[in-house]
């Protein structure tokens, strides 16, 4: 038995995997790990390959689904919100999905910029005082910009771990074989014209477009204009490859449900059963802070409007996850500029340099404030919005 230490394996865990395959060629088979502690442990046997998946499955309590086994899956350890399981097969191609690991990058991708803007607008700050005080013969304690040195290199690391960690897992096939189905933005099926076929019609005015800062943090907004426009004879056709701009074709009047679902992450299973229930994905985005897919459903006249959800509840906890989701990150951005400032005044051998510091970086607060407090508001809305129409329902 012999154990190794992985520090922050979880950051790239197809890497982790590869490393624990590659062990297993030289007669190391993993048998249990920490998971916080970053432990695993090995028993000697065979040189010979295995294929490792550490998957993540909130209270699964270590057991991974019965339906791997059929696939030649086997249970290796686990715990509360996790499962290891291997297969025999080191070129296997029915994997189990990478999606909620996937989500979890992404977040932490997200917090870690945050991180590395903060150090480095402190950084910007602290070098221009230094500059200042030099400029006018004076001494300066190179010790205090230790702390915004070490927040920005530890920020690069971490977002250059996190980015080919997420490039990495982006490249990941789902687990159902939908590889080439559901793309990460538009689905090709959804590009009926070609790309000089949507120019003339642009230029006839047969085809539209409209852009809405923002709008994916209103859905509904968006989709009264998505619907209004349907009945007014223009249809929904497509997004654009970033989700911000809407195209519309000249159509018959038509009713259309349009809904954007904002979830942490998205399953096989998911997709599956929104196409069977007959909604027709317009467009996923893996990008963002959390995952979006947005779905279109056709309706007629005397045709009850399709729900995407089941009931209020649902709709009211996607509306409330939007709203604390960008209400906490706009919390988040204030206390670094406060804490940016606070800084400042603390050392008494800076006190008196705000007004020098670089326009630039009071502009780039400034603007971050601004972006995220805009989003903020909008999700805030659509979470009264929805509270306050569902409620005169009930």
């Amino acid at each position: 038995m012999k154990k190794k230490f992985f520090p922050l394996w979880f950051i790239n865990v197809i890497n982790t995997e590869e490393k624990l395959m590659k062990l297993s060629g030289n007669g190391l088979h993993l048998s249990d790990m920490s998971y916080g502690a970053g432990i695993f442990t090995f028993e000697n046997g065979e040189n010979k390959k295995e294929r490792y998946r550490i998957c993540l499955s909130k209270n699964c309590g270590g057991e991974p689904p019965k339906g791997l086994a059929a696939s030649g899956w086997e249970k290796v350890c686990g715990g509360k919100n996790y499962y290891v399981v291997k297969n025999p097969d080191p070129d296997v191609e029915n994997v189990p999905s990478y999606e909620k690991w996937k989500s979890r990058v992404r977040i932490s991708l997200y917090i870690a910029i945050l991180f590395l803007c903060f150090g480095l607008g402190m950084c910007i700050g602290y070098l221009s005082a230094f500059s200042e005080k030099i400029a006018e013969g004076k001494d300066i304690n190179i010790y205090s910009f230790i702390f915004p040195a070490v927040l920005f290199i530890i920020g690069a690391i971490f977002v250059t771990l996190l980015f080919i960690s997420n490039r990495k897992l982006a490249k990941t096939d789902t687990d159902l074989g939908l590889k080439g189905k559901v793309l990460k933005t538009v689905p090709k099926e959804n590009f009926i014209y070609t790309p000089e076929e949507e120019k003339q019609m642009l230029k006839d005015g047969k085809m539209i477009k409209k852009a809405s800062l923002g709008w994916f943090y209103a859905p509904d907004k968006a989709a009264e204009l998505v619907e209004k426009m349907g009945l007014e004879g223009w249809k929904f056709y497509r997004f654009n490859e970033l989700g911000t701009i809407l195209y519309f074709v000249k159509n018959e009047p038509c009713r259309i449900k349009f809904v954007v679902d904002y979830q942490n992450e998205f399953s096989d299973e998911y997709f599956a059963s929104a196409k069977e229930d007959g909604w027709n994905l317009e467009f996923t985005s893996v990008t963002r802070l959390q995952g979006f897919s947005i779905w279109t459903k056709e309706y007629g006249e005397n045709e009850d409007e399709p729900e995407f959800y089941s009931d209020n509840e649902t709709r009211l906890k996607h509306a409330r996850r939007m709203a604390l989701t960008f209400g906490l990150t706009f919390l988040i951005c204030i206390s670094m500029i406060i804490f940016s400032i606070a800084m400042i005044f603390i050392d008494e051998d800076y006190t008196g340099i705000l007004p020098i510091v670089p326009v630039l970086l009071v502009i780039g607060y400034t603007a971050l404030v601004a972006e995220f407090g805009f989003f903020a508001s909008k999700t805030i809305g659509f979470y009264i919005r929805t509270k306050r129409k569902y409620d005169n329902k009930n």
